[in-house]
């Protein structure tokens, strides 16, 4: 399943929401730096909240293919990071 939320959602809701829906893939698009350091916060605490979950920062002029691409490259990586450092996969999230 996929969830659009609206830009700009609250870091705090959207690792909530994140949590409550299990999620196993967490999106954030970005198209400023503002932007940029509001999905740093916001990968931080949905990782906090489901550190199984990949999340992946996306940046400007990224389409969905490579945002599908990164993802399904990272599944399998951060699973196993996940369990072994829960913090391994806040920072990288926002790396090709």
């Amino acid at each position: 399943r996929a969830h659009a939320r609206p830009a700009d959602p609250p870091a705090r809701e959207t690792a909530a929401r994140s949590e409550q829906m299990g999620a196993k893939v967490v999106v954030l698009a970005t198209a400023s730096a503002q932007a940029a350091a509001q999905a740093e916060e916001t990968a931080r605490l949905v990782h906090a909240s489901v550190p199984e979950a990949t999340v992946l920062i996306g940046n400007p002029g990224d389409s969905l293919v490579d945002l599908l691409d990164r993802a399904a490259k990272r599944a399998p990586e951060a699973s196993r990071a996940s369990r072994t450092s829960p913090a391994s996969e806040t920072s990288p999230a926002s790396k090709r």
